[in-house]
């Protein structure tokens, strides 16, 4: 079984993004492009049988850049929960993203992924999620709005996700 948290250890991130919702000519959408980055924390538990269930709980610091100035270098703190199968799973994290002037945004996740084999070997995990901001600070105070992501983790653990807020 190839789980979630042992696909996307190390990983760097280029992929596209799907919009859930078109852009109003009213609402600002944000791009942000991701690198997976350091695991602060990890647990793992492997109940087994009858599913081959993985639970994991994840802390991890990714880099962030953007082609909006005030998103481009920021970080995001995902604090992340995983339930993994060996064909598929789902997560659900809560990110803190601090951009370079110090403000904050406040994001919720959930999503799945699936687990791509080809000649018995790992091949990629796609993965998409949706979610919303819950809140901000500073210039981002009373940011609002839908949060998508998509991306995949390939064969040689290479890969990557973007993170598109649409804010009214």
């Amino acid at each position: 079984m190839v789980s979630w948290n042992a696909v996307r250890r190390g990983l760097l991130v280029a992929a596209t993004v799907t919009a859930a919702v078109p852009a109003q000519a009213d609402q600002k959408k944000i791009v942000v492009d991701g690198k997976f980055g350091q695991v602060v924390s990890e647990s793992v538990s492997k109940p087994g049988a009858p599913d081959d269930l993985e639970l994991g709980q994840e802390v991890r610091v990714d880099s962030l850049t953007s082609a909006d100035p005030d998103w481009d270098g920021a970080t995001i703190t995902l604090y992340e929960q995983n339930l993994s199968y060996p064909s598929h799973g789902s997560y659900r994290s809560y990110g803190l993203v601090r951009t370079k002037s110090g403000d904050t945004a406040y994001l919720q996740l959930e999503g799945k992924w699936d687990i791509v084999m080809r000649d018995g070997q790992f091949e990629a995990a796609p993965f998409e999620g949706s979610g919303r901001v819950i809140g901000g600070t500073g210039k981002l105070e009373g940011l609002s709005g839908q949060v998508m992501v998509k991306g995949k983790v390939d064969s040689d653990r290479a890969g990557g996700y973007s993170v598109e807020i649409i804010s009214p």
